[in-house]
């Protein structure tokens, strides 16, 4: 991929091909780089990361000694953008979503205030307009009743409990 490398040493270090292909480093020896002094005399394959001598780009990198010709290393690399870029496209998408969460929780919340505040302002013109009602019929100075279809009685105010000498 991009930013990649891979290249086949011989187990002294120097480079026989590379690629993306550098004309200047074919035939260079890099037995002084980690995975020649240190890697290589303890396993004949592995990883490390370092960055690249050719093109200075910090790489992830994994080298393996060919067992059909063991004074051969191939070692193949990619770059940390690379490697990083599926973990990154998943920490956009888990922040997106943790992001269009809360913004749909905040959403729920100011909904909620609202319609509460709705209903303690309808509950509030609720309790006016009874007392509003209430102050009217109790101190109407005409009979007031409130009947069943059927004509029985189920409240009276107090002028209609006077005119007709009852009691509510």
């Amino acid at each position: 991929g991009i930013h990649g490398s891979m290249g086949l040493l011989r187990r002294d270090g120097v480079l026989l091909i590379r690629s993306p292909f550098v004309a200047s480093a074919m035939g260079k020896s890099f037995k002084d780089r980690p995975v020649f002094t240190t890697l290589l005399p303890t396993q004949p394959h592995g990883n490390y990361t370092d960055a690249s001598s050719v093109d200075g780009v910090q790489r992830m990198f994994s080298y393996r000694t060919l067992s059909a010709h063991p004074d051969m290393v191939v070692i193949v690399g990619q770059s940390y953008a690379q490697v990083l870029a599926p973990w990154w496209r998943w920490v956009r998408l888990v922040l997106l979503v943790w992001v269009g969460s809360w913004g749909g929780m905040f959403g729920i919340a100011y909904f909620l205030a609202r319609v509460w505040r709705q209903k303690q302002d309808s509950e509030h013109t609720l309790r006016a307009s009874e007392a509003r009602y209430r102050s009217l019929y109790q101190h109407a100075m005409d009979a007031i009743l409130v009947t069943r279809t059927d004509g029985r009685v189920l409240h009276a105010n107090p002028a209609a409990c006077a005119l007709f000498d009852r009691t509510e």
